[in-house]
């Protein structure tokens, strides 16, 4: 939670970014992912005992698909500031449900002059 300390309407969270990083990958074969990973980053990640997120490799795309992705990328830009959200995994969003009423916790990712908005915000608190 990053403005209030309670799940409601309109709050603003901060959420995992992994789910959407694949969804890039896949629909429209942008890597997300950071390149300068150290030797010993890697092996300690081997080492962990944890599940790893399954990866989607983009470069062993087949040529249809990259076709593809050649198309839908002639139309799809992302904002600056949310790509660099997406390389450090958390992204601000905006619940639009009220989680007490229905169980689940809907919501949107914020961009533009809101997510500029919120970003001074927390700048600030820090």
């Amino acid at each position: 939670l990053v403005r209030t300390k309670a799940l409601l309407k309109n709050c603003i969270v901060s959420i995992d970014a992994s789910p959407f990083k694949m969804f890039l990958a896949k629909h429209y074969g942008m890597d997300m992912e950071t390149k300068s990973k150290s030797k010993a980053k890697l092996a300690k990640e081997k080492k962990s005992k944890r599940a790893a997120v399954p990866k989607f490799d983009v470069n062993k795309a087949s040529a249809a698909l990259k076709r593809k992705w050649a198309h839908r990328q002639k139309t799809h830009k992302i904002e600056k500031t949310l790509e660099d959200q997406l390389k450090l995994g958390r992204v601000l969003a905006k619940l639009t449900t009220r989680p007490g009423q229905n169980g689940r916790a809907d919501g949107a990712i914020l961009e533009g002059a809101e997510l500029a908005f919120y970003q001074k915000k927390l700048e600030k608190k820090k």
